[in-house]
């Protein structure tokens, strides 16, 4: 028998045009989830949300940009054990066209930070889920940016 699902989270792994990881930089704040670390922008579904509306409205809500569902690709799903023991199905998307830096207000978090594919292992800051979809971002088609 599968394991209960106890909430779904969707995270969105945004790249720069020279296919760099543009990821958030959370509050350092007791009671928060991964307080410090960098992460995917994204988080946890409401009602009846599916993991793609969660992650457009997610988008608007720390980004204050609108995605569209055709603009994200399903990169994977990852369970997380969570400290309460509860289980969290993490679904990751890849945002299918290059974000500028510049052009985004981070309106949760501290800020964005730009890490390079290449440095993503040695990163010791990025959260353990969110390093593992962007390691399979690195092994996947995924993340080709539509025209």
């Amino acid at each position: 028998m599968p394991e209960r699902i106890d909430r779904q989270y969707s995270g969105i792994i945004f790249l720069t045009a020279e296919r760099q990881v543009v990821l958030q930089r959370r509050d350092n704040k007791p009671g928060i989830v991964n307080p410090g670390m960098l992460t995917a922008f994204g988080g946890t579904g409401e009602s009846d949300e599916t993991p793609v509306e969660t992650a457009m409205r997610e988008a608007h809500e720390e980004l204050d940009i609108e995605i569209h569902a055709d603009e994200l690709q399903n990169l994977c799903e990852l369970p997380k054990r969570e400290n309460d023991g509860s289980l969290t199905l993490c679904t990751f998307f890849v945002y299918s066209k290059p974000i500028d830096v510049t052009e985004i207000n981070v309106r949760e978090g501290v800020g964005a930070a730009i890490v390079a594919l290449s440095e993503i292992e040695d990163e010791n800051l990025i959260s353990v889920t969110a390093k593992k979809a962007i390691l399979e971002l690195r092994r996947s088609p995924a993340g080709k940016f539509s025209n």
